[in-house]
């Protein structure tokens, strides 16, 4: 059995311009708040900025603010994992902390990896030569491993405009070894072939706006198919100049279960649910189960049955518990209200329906308990080798392995 889902990764590139706005901390509060309401996966933020003498506390500052599962950063740029089910691992870093190339995997899934660079080129003439440089170290280091080109996405602030209409571009000696790697390896996915190049970046020199296309993201031939959406929105002028670049990259998970469904072990002690349970499946096996399937199909089908007679059993079951508090609250309240000037008639009504509320209460409590793993941290936090083997077991659990013929 080969199941199959599909999940869908949102990823954003921004130039921050200062992410870290040492005299402006309020500006740089707002500006992480509203990165973190576009609910995106992988964040890539360049022109971060972080100074070197204080670069671990503003790192720590930043973990805390943005509230992510996983982050690499440097002086200038930063890949960002808010995703938990996701693994980000570092593969590279040039040496100028100018290019981030990461490795993106699912915990729970063996699906193919997938790759991202994100890049803070040199801006203006003067380090036009130190950009070509760092184009080619990239186009060097990428193709030295030709496996991850398919599944590879590129994004960020070139400083360069691919368009060839455009005077940015034209003011900036080509990089020849870059122009030839983005065509043969590379698409562009916020730019259609043959449509004009939206702008990216929007600046205010002299009274004058100036509108370029800097920023871009970029797939392989293989993730290119499977990106789409997409959007290029602009910040207030006090956050940054650039846009935000979006895209949703759809990835098609195999051999992934629902995983593994538990009943409530309390329902054991609970005499109506045995008996209703017993009930249905002595109906079930000797009216509607199949003798003809194989005895591995039938397991499965018992299986479900039973889920659905449990499921139905505590929706019930929640209700009538929700709807007996509720009238037991009330009750309480009116024996306060009528005697709570006479201490004998509370003392008499009242200690039977705090009881019964107390009960209720408590299998709530156990349910919520339950569901949150709280009594599994409690009783097993300091046991490492327990905590890796019921992971590992989990894992197996959600994996469906291929069947093979003998």
């Amino acid at each position: 059995m080969n199941n199959t889902k599909y999940v869908n990764i949102n990823i954003g590139s921004v130039n921050c311009r200062s992410l870290y706005k040492q005299s402006q901390q309020s500006t740089t509060d707002d500006f992480i708040a509203m990165l973190k309401n576009k609910k995106l996966n992988i964040l890539l933020c360049q022109e971060t900025n972080i100074p070197n003498h204080s670069f671990e506390e503003i790192i720590n500052n930043m973990e805390i603010k943005f509230k992510y599962h996983q982050a690499i950063w440097t002086e200038h740029c930063s890949i960002i994992n808010f995703n938990n089910a996701i693994n980000l691992e570092k593969i590279k870093i040039s040496t100028d902390g100018r290019m981030i190339l990461s490795k993106l995997t699912f915990v729970d899934n063996p699906t193919t990896p997938f790759y991202i660079m994100n890049i803070y080129a040199h801006s203006g003439h003067v380090q036009r030569q130190e950009r070509n440089n760092l184009f080619k170290d990239i186009v060097n280091i990428l193709l030295s491993m030709p496996e991850i080109l398919p599944h590879l996405i590129m994004a960020g602030d070139f400083n360069y405009s691919f368009d060839s209409g455009s005077r940015h571009g034209s003011r900036i000696r080509k990089s020849k070894e870059l122009v030839q790697f983005m065509a043969g390896y590379m698409k562009d996915c916020m730019n259609q072939e043959g449509e004009g190049y939206g702008p990216t970046c929007r600046q205010n020199r002299q009274g004058r706006i100036s509108l370029s296309t800097i920023d871009y993201m970029f797939a392989g031939k293989e993730l290119f198919q499977r990106m789409n959406g997409g959007d290029v929105e602009f910040f207030g002028q006090e956050f940054t100049d650039h846009a935000l670049l979006t895209k949703t990259l759809t990835i098609e998970m195999y051999n992934c279960g629902k995983g593994i469904w538990r009943a409530n072990p309390y329902l054991c002690k609970n005499k109506r649910y045995v008996s209703i349970l017993n009930r249905e499946i002595e109906n079930y096996v000797q009216n509607k189960l199949n003798p003809e399937l194989s005895t591995q199909d039938q397991w499965d089908c018992l299986k479900n049955m039973v889920k659905k007679v449990t499921t139905n059993f505590c929706r019930t079951t929640n209700q009538i518990r929700e709807t007996t508090l509720k009238k037991l609250n009330s009750e309480r309240n009116r024996i306060l209200r009528l005697y709570r000037d006479n201490k004998e008639c509370l003392n008499i009504l009242l200690p039977d329906i705090e009881t019964q509320i107390s009960k209720l209460q408590k299998e709530k409590t156990d349910i919520a308990r339950l569901r949150s793993g709280k009594y599994w941290m409690e009783n097993n936090e300091n046991s490492p080798s327990y905590i890796k083997r019921t992971i590992d077991q989990r894992r197996e659990a959600r994996t469906l392995n291929m069947i093979k013929h003998p």
